[in-house]
């Protein structure tokens, strides 16, 4: 879970919600978000993350996490035709690409990129340490995707100690091809609390609610159209979800304009 409430609702601008108002418009308007909970931690045991940053079953990007008696590196793998944004830089004498720490850039086609390769975030080599994510928290990578030719801009959030362990705790990307898209995080030491546990199970989408109010369920696919809504009249409340075509759609609920959005697999 993350320790951030204000980036699900930055996030949510983008679809323009006025209050309770729950008609067509799509969830995160175009921007696709995606919770990584629990935070995936990276070490010199579980060294790699496979990032399908469109959810689509192909893996994207490679965030890797390497220790050795000479050696600590953190470093983005590009699948062909990705790409990471970022600055060129040396490593001993040799040229490197190093991955931009960004915080509220956006993320689009005005910034440098490099593709099919690879973007060091960090690295220590006999003691000496170079790149640009030298114990940060909170700081987003830009990621450009290709899809069926098309270009997606997004970003990956990680934490990055020098030690170095890494934290991969969400990503997200715009839908709409071409156009940018910006974190827009702004850190706060308030916990963000999900108003729901939303799963499936044996063809079941599963709403469980932390509380009693009065709760809407919304169901929307990855076209941004609304395919599902209704009141949820029990705490536990199960939808049939049998007839959907299958693929990605994000639940939300509703509870008085308060909102939690989840990326489920149905």
């Amino acid at each position: 879970m993350k320790s951030n409430s204000t980036l699900k609702s930055k996030l949510r601008s983008y679809a323009a919600l006025a209050g309770a108002t729950l008609a067509s418009v799509p969830v995160f308007g175009q921007v696709i978000y995606t919770d990584v909970d629990p935070d995936e931690v990276l070490n010199g045991d579980n060294f790699i993350y496979h990032l399908d940053l469109n959810n689509d079953g192909t893996e994207d990007f490679s965030i890797v996490n390497i220790i050795s008696s000479f050696l600590a590196e953190v470093a983005i793998d590009m699948e062909t035709s990705n790409a990471v944004a970022g600055t060129m830089g040396t490593i001993m004498g040799s040229d490197v690409f190093f991955a931009y720490a960004m915080s509220t850039n956006e993320i689009g086609p005005s910034l440098n990129w490099l593709a099919d390769s690879f973007a060091e975030l960090f690295a220590e080599i006999f003691t000496e340490q170079y790149g640009l994510w030298d114990d940060v928290e909170n700081k987003f990578a830009g990621l450009r995707l290709m899809v069926d030719g098309e270009t997606h801009y997004g970003w990956v959030r990680l934490d990055v100690s020098n030690t170095p362990h890494t934290t991969v705790k969400d990503y997200a990307y715009n839908a709409t091809p071409d156009m940018p898209i910006t974190p827009d995080f702004e850190a706060v030491s308030t916990p963000e609390i999900a108003l729901a546990n939303i799963f499936v199970s044996e063809n079941m989408l599963n709403i469980h609610l932390i509380n009693e109010e009065h709760t809407i369920a919304i169901i929307t696919n990855m076209l941004g159209e609304q395919v599902y809504m209704n009141e949820c009249r029990a705490v536990h409340e199960t939808i049939d979800v049998n007839g959907f075509t299958p693929g990605l759609y994000v639940v939300s609920v509703n509870q008085n304009g308060k909102i939690y959005s989840k990326l489920v697999n149905l």
